[in-house]
């Protein structure tokens, strides 16, 4: 989706949108103050709202970055969601190669508590670990494959997963198998 106009950008920040991340971010005139699109920070009013393309633009014009999305540094920002990525190629490894879950040896790998690990994953794919690992091994395939993770959870992306989700009855490929 293109950000030309300030109103499709402002639709974007007021949905929080991550397809907007990267696009372009906004700063606020009454804090000088610049944040991500997809920033949880609350929402100025639209008239204190101007629209950049940059982080350079808005250091070169006097503001600060925003210290809950840091929108001055760049890839690598979410670690969430790579934690959660990489955690999904090493379940995936596991179902393959026929082995057992071992949240232990991914949470050591990771450097992550379990409970947290479980908890971010839920939130991202839809899935808990054991029964994404369960899907992997009666598909033998990724069941999120060609389903990218997004850049930043938000409620509509997990209204999104739930959808999927919900296509794939799990106990029927239990009894199947």
């Amino acid at each position: 989706m293109e950000f030309t106009t300030e109103d499709a950008k402002y639709e974007a920040l007021k949905n929080r949108d991550p397809q907007a991340e990267g696009k372009f971010i906004y700063a606020v005139k009454s804090t000088k103050i610049y944040c991500r699109p997809t920033c949880y920070s609350r929402l100025a009013l639209r008239k204190n709202i101007m629209f950049l393309d940059s982080s350079q633009q808005a250091i070169a014009l006097g503001y600060r970055s925003c210290k809950r999305c840091r929108p001055d540094v760049s890839r690598g920002w979410n670690t969430s969601r790579e934690l959660v990525d990489q955690a999904c190629r090493l379940i995936f490894e596991q179902a393959i190669q026929g082995c057992k879950l071992s949240m232990d040896a991914i949470i050591i790998q990771l450097k992550i508590s379990k409970w947290h690990l479980c908890r971010m994953f839920k939130s991202y794919t839809g899935y808990t670990p054991r029964s994404f690992h369960i899907q992997c091994k009666l598909l033998h395939q990724n069941p999120l494959e060609g389903i990218p993770l997004p850049e930043i959870q938000t409620k509509k992306n997990k209204l999104r997963v739930n959808q999927i989700i919900a296509t794939i009855d799990i106990d029927t490929l239990i009894t199947l198998h």
